[in-house]
């Protein structure tokens, strides 16, 4: 059986565009566009050519002003992306308010409100909007500004994050202080928010009762950026590798909620061991 032979050839003319907005001295966005289209189509490139040209892609994003001359002249085949997005007003609230996983916003808000088209949108407002430009490490759950400032995200509290016990605080106290405060949201056993007045000592789960963890309170504090600063400096002063899990001990020791000078902590540490006293069962 004879085996048949067929071919073609076509000439691909690639138009490429580069727009650069400058922000600062060290970050431009900027919109790559290209453009393919064939000429010259021959045999069997024919047909083809026709289904997939012309066609046109693009990208948008942020980068520095040395990687955008490095692609400009060559020597890089792409530009170097940084891992920065543009979010809405309303997305850095959320953020604020609820953290990453909060689920009282629209669905879908922490996708939905970032630009797919960042230069576009800081183009059309004359490049105004360098507060919304900000890079979110998904490992740590930790926000940051394009300059490489924290930014302040919500902290759940309770008798596990945070060690919001009666082992730990006087739980009525704490919650006379906290109700002073506006940066404090309240939530019930269900996980439901409730108003400061009606906020109330809660039980611990039968399964994670034990002495010093049987009752609790279930909060969440919703930093100010400079309170959330000092946190992320005490963080990073206790060393290790995972500062960004040390949050809640540098609330305490930095006594940022009030709650040491309030006179409700019950120990002079974040991790001491609560006491046990006499009549403490152990059943649990």
């Amino acid at each position: 059986m004879d085996i048949l032979h067929f071919q073609g050839t076509a000439h691909l003319i690639l138009r490429a565009a580069l727009q650069v907005l400058p922000l600062t001295e060290t970050l431009s966005a900027y919109k790559l566009t290209c453009a393919e289209e064939a000429a010259e189509a021959e045999g069997l490139c024919r047909g083809m050519v026709q289904a997939r040209y012309p066609s046109e892609h693009g990208e948008q994003g942020f980068a520095t002003p040395g990687s955008l001359a490095a692609f400009l002249d060559g020597s890089k085949p792409t530009v170097e992306r940084l891992n920065l997005f543009l979010v809405s007003a309303e997305w850095l609230a959320n953020m604020r308010a609820m953290g990453p996983n909060g689920r009282e916003g629209p669905e879908n808000w922490f996708f939905d409100q970032r630009s797919a088209s960042p230069f576009d949108d800081l183009a059309a407002r004359d490049g105004t909007g360098l507060d919304r430009i900000v890079r979110y490490d998904g490992n740590s759950e930790l926000l940051f500004a394009h300059d490489g400032r924290i930014l302040p995200t919500a902290l759940a509290v309770n008798y596990i994050s945070g060690r919001m016990r009666d082992g730990v605080y006087d739980l009525e106290r704490a919650l006379a202080i906290l109700r002073r405060r506006d940066d404090i949201a309240f939530f019930d056993e269900r996980g439901r928010a409730v108003a400061p007045d009606k906020a109330r000592v809660q039980s611990v789960p039968g399964y994670n009762s034990d002495v010093g963890c049987r009752a609790c309170l279930n909060f969440r504090w919703m930093p100010s950026e400079a309170e959330w600063a000092v946190a992320w400096a005490r963080c990073q002063s206790y060393g290790g590798t995972y500062p960004s899990t040390r949050f809640h001990q540098a609330v305490f020791d930095e006594d940022l909620l009030g709650l040491r000078r309030g006179g409700a902590a019950r120990l002079p540490e974040f991790h001491s061991e609560s006491p046990r006293t006499e009549g403490d069962d152990d059943e649990y």
